[in-house]
């Protein structure tokens, strides 16, 4: 047990000194999802009265796990393949879509929970409308992802 033990405290220290570079970015990346449980969560309860369900909760954590893992791979692959700088372009690309995307559900739950709050209305149509035409490609994105 105690073997074991060593072990997973080697693979840990591996696993943090390998992410160094992108710590900062992880954490940034920590707090959008931490505010958009919350919100979202909140929102869920207090607005649409519905249940607190452990099922969201891990599938919330579970998303953030997935995408905090991509931006890890990407950095790995970018060191295997010295291109640091082309990796590091590529979190940044991951990062902004996840503001963005992360940030208009957010937005979307603190309308919810303040509905006269008209800054927050603002903010949230300029975000989710008037935001997606200046970015490249999300307005055709968009129009093809959408759900039924």
């Amino acid at each position: 047990m105690e073997r074991l033990r060593e072990l997973f405290a080697c693979a840990l220290a591996s696993v943090c000194g390998a992410v160094a570079p992108v710590h900062d970015i992880l954490e940034a990346c920590m707090l959008i999802f931490a505010v958009n449980l919350l919100t979202g969560i909140t929102a869920g309860i207090l607005v649409q009265h519905e249940r607190f369900t452990f099922r969201r909760f891990f599938t919330c954590v579970t998303e953030a796990a997935v995408i905090c893992l991509l931006i890890a791979m990407i950095l790995t692959i970018g060191d295997k393949i010295d291109n640091r700088a082309g990796a590091m372009s590529a979190i940044s690309v991951v990062v902004y879509a996840l503001v963005y995307f992360y940030g208009v559900n957010i937005l979307k739950n603190l309308t919810r929970l303040f509905p006269g709050n008209r800054l927050l209305a603002f903010l949230y149509y300029v975000a989710s409308f008037e935001a997606v035409e200046r970015i490249p490609h999300l307005a055709s994105y968009l129009r093809n992802h959408e759900k039924p």
